[in-house]
């Protein structure tokens, strides 16, 4: 029997989805519902995103850093909520505050930010 499109691309991606799963949760044995798995490996990627935050934090809020430290939040924002890999949204400033608008405007501190996130993902990615 011929399988309607819609059930065709939910197989495809889970079979996407299983691969990443066993590169993830390599302990977790591929079996039950489909959402539990999901959910399993969104948990170990989460813990993955929050070491990363964690690393890349410490390393811009060294010294030297100007900006107010907002500190690390945990939310479900899309952009980085629908990932296969360790993500983080991370907010430099405000452009309506003016001192940081004038800070992020500069090249210098520009480079700056760039070279500590750099180097932030450098040192997760070592340990």
């Amino acid at each position: 029997p011929k399988q309607s499109g819609d059930k065709k691309e939910r197989i495809i991606l889970m079979r996407r989805f299983e691969n990443i799963a066993k590169l993830y949760c390599p302990d977790t044995i591929l079996s039950g519902k489909f959402e539990d798995l999901c959910k399993r490996v969104d948990y170990k990627i989460g813990i993955k995103s929050r070491k990363l935050a964690g690393i890349v934090h410490r390393t811009l809020t060294g010294n030297s850093y100007s900006s107010y430290d907002r500190g690390i939040k945990r939310d479900r924002f899309f952009v980085i909520a629908h990932t296969v890999m360790p993500s983080i949204l991370i907010e430099l400033g405000f452009l309506s505050n003016d001192v940081e608008a004038e800070a992020l405007s500069g090249e210098p501190y520009q480079k700056l930010l760039a070279k500590r996130i750099s180097s932030g993902i450098i040192n997760y990615l070592l340990n």
